[in-house]
């Protein structure tokens, strides 16, 4: 992987984040959960369009959950990415305080993709963007960056058991080309 733009140094990349085992129990419970076709977040509504995005998701944040598994995975994962966002700021000697305000999890599937994008928006103000990969047993989507002005991609291959984490303002376009086999499962959250 060629990351050679000076944007480039704030995508962070950790690997092996989790012992097997908890991976794999998590890998388990994400497998077992009900998706539906997440939507797209527009200017206007959010909607379904599957030219844009063609994935499904779950949503972690149901604080009011009746499950007690939900409620653990849900605790650890604010656990985990905050850990990670704390190496983020040491890494850059960042003061600044971060709160994880959204996590879900995304399942991808025949052809599943998402066009490229920035997580920052009006109707959906972010700081930190991060995709934590479950496993690798799939064909294509590899996440890629597009570099603003010149327009050159980064593909960042899969790895299971990895953790990205970048900013989510408009430097940062990026993308998940086809999967063509294969399921891949990840986890995405953000920060304010």
């Amino acid at each position: 992987m060629e990351m050679n733009s000076p944007l480039h140094k704030y995508i962070n990349i950790f690997d092996d984040v989790l012992p097997d085992q908890i991976l794999n129990g998590f890998l388990k419970y994400a497998k077992s959960l009900e998706f539906t076709p997440a939507k797209v977040v527009g200017e206007s509504k959010q909607k379904v369009d599957e030219t844009v995005r063609k994935t499904l998701w779950y949503s972690m944040n149901d604080i009011n959950c009746k499950s007690l598994t939900q409620v653990h995975w849900r605790n650890f994962l604010l656990s985990f990415f905050m850990r990670y966002i704390f190496e983020y700021k040491k890494n850059f000697k960042i003061d600044e305080n971060f709160n994880v305000i959204d996590i879900q999890i995304l399942k991808y599937v025949n052809h599943g993709h998402y066009v490229f994008h920035v997580d920052d928006g009006y109707n959906t103000p972010r700081r930190l963007s991060m995709i934590f990969m479950l496993n690798d047993e799939y064909d294509g989507g590899d996440i890629v960056f597009k570099h603003p002005e010149t327009n050159k991609e980064t593909v960042i291959k899969k790895n299971k058991n990895r953790l990205i984490i970048w900013p989510s303002n408009f430097l940062y376009p990026h993308s998940v080309k086809k999967v063509t086999n294969g399921e891949r499962y990840s986890v995405v959250a953000w920060a304010l």
